[in-house]
């Protein structure tokens, strides 16, 4: 209630200064009567939210909006998952043999343990294929 008063007098003397500042014309009469408008909203906007709250288009309740952080962290694990599943299946297809994939995202990095010998040219195609699937994770490599 009491931050309804103060708008209506915000509204009220804001209304007043443009009236004074203002010179005598047809700027001056569109200009009273927008914010005669606007004071008329603003003053029936207790009387709306009262009577119809499905009607209150002037302003409005918001805090039933909330980030659901643990969906977007599950959505996320998700992708990752399938992320992993589709590049293991990838390596395999290319003759890499793959143990674990491991995804750590507070670290922000994907490690991959792999059953074959190391060798460069297997190193140079995991990262290849690896970096397809999370480019934005940093890439690790264990070897058997």
């Amino acid at each position: 209630m009491g931050q309804w008063v103060v708008t209506v007098c915000a509204i009220a003397i804001l209304s007043v200064m443009c009236d004074v500042i203002l010179p005598e014309g047809q700027t001056r009469k569109y200009v009273r009567t927008v914010f005669g408008v606007i004071v008329t909203l603003v003053m029936i906007k207790p009387i709306i939210s009262f009577v119809a709250p499905a009607l209150d288009v002037v302003g409005g309740d918001y805090t039933e909006i909330k980030i659901q952080q643990n969906y977007i962290d599950n959505v996320t694990r998700k992708k990752y998952e399938a992320a992993a599943a589709s590049a293991k299946a990838r390596l395999k297809a290319d003759g890499i043999d793959v143990k674990e994939i491991r995804l750590d995202e507070k670290s922000e990095s994907v490690t991959v343990y792999l059953n074959t010998a190391q060798n460069e040219q297997t190193a140079v195609s995991v990262r290849k294929t690896m970096s397809a699937y999370f480019s934005k994770l940093e890439i690790i490599i264990y070897w058997k």
